[in-house]
């Protein structure tokens, strides 16, 4: 008996060695676990663009498909849509744009609407190309369709010690499993049992197509997450992972290839190939999987990036137990098509203000790798409380900058970076918004506290180390961003003003907003005016409440010029655009401009001269760098493609910090004539 139990307990160590082995790793939890899939109300992921025209309600609108999205060339695509049209303007005409130089024409169709349209096309060369169909009307007008993303590639070459790899370990495992099944025969009854069942859970786990069988470690998996395998192994629990996400990223990777740009920033060092190393189920429902590649550059650096899938909601009603179906994958910003948008020009080689050459900051890997840990920033993450999700600020000295860090997908942490090259500092955890004081000594966060959905507002001094709790008076409004001065944080509470210092002393009243404070509340760089969110619009006092005016706009994020002389408003909620409000301090406008079609904005940052506004904006879900003449209104989009960046302006307003939540600071000049 004693000799049997030996024997069953060597036969399961041999069959647990091999899961460990044929697992790649499997199983091993993430320290954190990633982010959701985007709720219904959050930008999915890499949306395709729109057109440029803002058109009426009653419009005729092209929605436009293809199939297929990618392939080898010669690719022959077919492409289809469907025409709403208003009931008012007959269709003349329909070209087609194929992208690649040559266009089609063909006559509208007749009969019930909605009308479909189609037409082939083969492209023979490699690239990403983006068709589109436009409508010729009766009345003189031309509607365009949004457009199609199709990428032409040739497959990348898999090297042949990869294949050998990859056979020599599917036939190692069948000669382990019949090693075993041969041991097993002369065994007793029992020890032949508990192994033929060990070496079962085995095939049925890793080894296809057994492994499309549902499995007990899958069913765990499935439902608790934390399962990765190796794809350059012949192993995977495919009941877990059915469709093979590898395989629906691949031709996108292929069409990166050569283009540059995707370091994000790197604007000389093509990608040469990539290696992908590990697929990622994560622990957390609805969340997305992670395909870990790494990227090698012409020059010979190396990135590593964990690129996220989702999955089709609800494919086959079994989400956590069986994921195929796979859509929306973080490359989708590197191929979308960078087109200009109405009102907002792109900023070009003659262009009175225009960027150079983004130069990547001399950080330590920990401060590199800050922004990478979140897959949502490949894809959706654009916007956040009020609409605007901050991600990084410069301080006012210009010696370093805060950035959030993704730790979970309800905990992101605030880190000081500083630019000499010194080890980031993690300054406060759970952080939802944050800036910093006029001098630079002091960052102001709103900060979740004891896993709460509201949260609290921390100050941390960054010369002293010291932390302190600031107690905003009962029914402070904290929809906005408080204001900062050198004297403390300013909030509107119950349609009051009131100051609370730095140290966590008690705020104290300032003087009763004259129209009822709400929204965001900024004093004026020398403290004489307070400019506040009122019914009236923007409300305007000084100190002593005698001298009181407004600025007919809407507000949601709003900054001083440097002098005090302007104020700068910009307002989205409740818009179908992004609208930038230039006004002087005795309430005149000066100036009322579109700087996107649609999406949040974030605050407005001035030029230390006053002369021109930089503004990040988020329209259909991707992020741009507007900037903004502010003596003549003119509009200029700075922003270049795959940048895809979040910026912060150089307190010296000649430099921009840029960061797209994939790896890597970079600064670059802007250049004004």
């Amino acid at each position: 008996m004693v000799r049997q139990r030996k024997l069953t307990r060597a036969v399961l160590g041999v069959a647990t060695g091999l899961a460990v082995l044929l697992s790649g790793g499997c199983g091993a939890p993430r320290r954190r676990p990633p982010t959701e899939e985007p709720v219904a109300t959050a930008q999915p992921a890499a949306p395709q663009p729109v057109s440029t025209e803002i058109a009426p309600a009653l419009e005729t609108r092209v929605k436009l498909g293809s199939r297929p999205l990618h392939g080898e060339p010669p690719l022959t695509v077919g492409l289809s849509g469907l025409v709403y049209p208003d009931g008012e303007s007959a269709c003349r005409s329909v070209r087609w744009d194929f992208d690649d130089g040559s266009e089609s024409d063909q006559p509208c169709p007749t009969g019930e609407a909605p009308w479909h349209v189609a037409a082939r096309h083969t492209y023979d060369s490699v690239g990403t190309y983006h068709p589109r169909a436009t409508l010729a009307l009766a009345d003189g007008r031309s509607v365009k369709s949004d457009t199609q993303t199709v990428v032409v590639a040739e497959p990348q070459p898999v090297p042949p010690a990869r294949h050998v790899i990859y056979w020599g370990a599917w036939a190692a495992s069948l000669l382990a499993v019949g090693a075993i099944l041969v041991w097993l025969r002369r065994r007793p009854r029992r020890t032949r049992v508990v192994g033929i069942i060990g070496v079962g859970l085995l095939l049925i786990t890793f080894v296809p197509p057994f492994s499309y069988v549902p499995d007990p470690l899958g069913v765990i998996w499935g439902a608790l997450g934390g399962y990765a395998h190796d794809p350059r192994l012949p192993f995977a629990d495919r009941f877990v992972v059915a469709g093979s996400p590898v395989a629906s990223l691949r031709p996108w990777l292929d069409g990166l290839i050569g283009q540059t740009g995707l370091d994000p920033l790197d604007p000389s060092s093509p990608l040469d190939r990539y290696d992908v190393v590990r697929v990622q189920v994560p622990s957390r429902f609805r969340a997305p999987v992670e395909v870990v590649t790494r990227f090698t550059y012409a020059d010979g650096s190396q990135r590593t990036y964990a690129i996220p899938l989702y999955q089709v909601r609800g494919a086959f009603g079994f989400r956590r137990l069986y994921q195929s179906e796979w859509t929306y994958d973080g490359l989708a910003r590197l191929r979308t098509e960078h087109r200009e948008l109405a009102g907002t020009p792109f900023a070009g080689a003659t262009s009175a203000v225009r960027l150079g050459e983004p130069q990547r900051l001399l950080l330590p890997r920990q401060a590199q790798d800050l922004d990478t840990a979140d897959p949502s920033n490949w894809t959706w993450r654009t916007t956040g409380r009020r609409g605007f999700f901050r991600q990084v600020a410069w301080s006012p000295n210009g010696e370093s900058f805060v950035t959030r860090s993704f730790f979970s997908y309800d905990r992101d942490d605030l880190w000081l970076v500083p630019v000499d090259g010194a080890r980031p500092e993690r300054l406060v955890e759970g952080v939802i918004d944050f800036g910093w004081s006029p001098d630079g000594e002091t960052v102001v966060a709103f900060a979740r506290r004891g896993g709460t959905q509201g949260g609290g507002l921390v100050a941390i001094s960054i010369g002293e180390g010291w932390e302190r709790q600031l107690a905003p008076p009962t029914g402070t409004d904290l929809s906005s961003f408080p204001g900062l001065s050198d004297k403390g944080v300013w909030y509107a509470s119950e349609g009051d003003l009131w100051l609370a210092p730095y140290d966590g002393g008690p705020a104290r009243r300032i003087e009763a907003a004259h129209w009822g404070a709400e929204g965001p509340v900024r004093p004026s760089p020398d403290g004489s005016t307070i400019a506040y969110g009122c019914s009236a619009g923007v409300c305007l006092q000084d100190r002593s409440g005698r001298s009181r005016r407004t600025i007919d706009t809407e507000v949601e994020e709003m900054a001083w010029s440097p002098d005090g002389s302007r104020l700068a408003a910009v307002a989205w909620e409740g818009r179908e655009d992004v609208v930038l409000t230039v006004a002087a301090q005795g309430g005149r406008i000066e100036h009322r401009v579109t700087i996107a079609p649609d999406g949040a904005a974030g605050a407005p940052r001035w030029t230390p001269d006053g002369e021109r506004l930089f503004v990040q904006t988020s329209p259909f879900g991707g992020r741009r760098v507007v900037t903004v003449d502010a003596n003549s209104g003119t509009v200029l989009d700075l922003s270049k493609p795959r940048w895809d960046p979040w910026f912060d302006l150089e307190p010296e307003g000649e430099r921009l910090l840029l960061t797209n939540g994939r790896g890597g600071f970079w600064v670059v000049e802007a250049i004004v004539d």
